[in-house]
C-alpha cells in the first residue's frame, strides 16, 4: 500500500545496490560483530553464515524496503544511521526510529514489511535472506535465541519511547533520542537530529 502512495506522489523509491564481495568474509572484518546477532556464532558457525549475506550500501536518501513490500531479507546495519518510517494516508511520514550500527531490522510477521527503511547517512548494511536465515535457526538455535534477545530489548525499548514521547515537549523528545542513544556515534546522532528539524 505504502509502495503504491509513494509512488502516487510522484517519488520513486531508490533500490539498495549489493556490494561485490571478495574472497575476504565479510563476517570476520565486521567491526559490529560482537553486538550483533552474528556475535553469538563461533568461527565454524560464522564461515557457513558469511556464504548467506551479502553486503548493501546506501547513500544517504537511498530506500532499503518499503512497507508493503515482500520481507524477503532482514538487515543488520553495519556502518551508519537509517530511519525507519510509516507512509500515512495523507502523504506524510510518521518516524518510527532511527537505527545505528549492531541494530536488526526488517523482521515481519507478515510477508510483507511494516514500516519503510532509508539511510539517513552513508551506511553498510548485511542483507540475509528471511527464509536461509530461517534454515540456519534450525541448525544453530543460539543464533535464534540471539535474535530473541535483541526483540526483547528493542520492545521493552519501543514501550518506554512511547511512555516518554507520549508527554514530552518536541525539544524534551529531541534531548531523550540524544541521551537515549548511547550506542549512536554522537556524529550520527547530530547528522540525524539535523535531517529530523529540517
Amino acid at each position: 500500500m505504502a509502495v503504491f502512495e509513494v509512488r502516487k506522489l510522484g517519488l520513486q523509491p531508490r533500490e539498495a545496490v549489493p556490494r561485490a564481495r571478495g574472497d575476504r568474509s565479510p563476517c570476520r572484518a565486521c567491526t559490529v560483530r560482537h553486538v550483533t546477532l552474528c556475535g553469538a556464532l563461533n568461527e565454524q558457525e560464522l564461515a557457513e553464515m558469511s556464504a548467506l549475506v551479502s553486503s548493501v550500501e546506501l547513500a544517504p536518501g537511498d530506500g532499503l524496503f518499503d512497507e508493503g513490500e515482500p520481507a524477503d531479507y532482514v538487515f543488520n546495519v553495519t556502518a551508519g544511521t537509517v530511519k525507519i518510517y510509516k507512509l500515512l494516508a495523507d502523504g506524510r511520514r510518521q518516524m518510527t526510529g532511527f537505527l545505528f550500527p549492531g541494530d536488526f531490522l526488517g523482521l515481519a510477521n507478515e510477508e510483507t514489511y511494516a514500516y519503510s527503511a532509508e539511510a539517513v547517512t552513508h551506511a553498510t548494511l548485511c542483507r540475509f535472506s528471511r527464509r536461509k536465515l530461517e534454515d540456519l535457526f534450525a541448525r544453530f538455535p543460539k543464533l535464534e535465541h540471539r535474535l530473541l534477545g535483541m526483540a526483547s530489548h528493542e520492545l521493552a525499548a519501543a514501550q518506554e519511547q512511547m511512555l516518554l514521547l507520549g508527554r514530552k515537549t518536541a525539544r524534551e523528545k529531541i534531548a531523550s533520542f540524544c541521551s537515549c542513544s548511547p550506542t549512536a556515534p554522537a556524529s550520527a546522532v547530530s547528522r540525524a537530529i539535523r535531517w529530523r528539524c529540517r
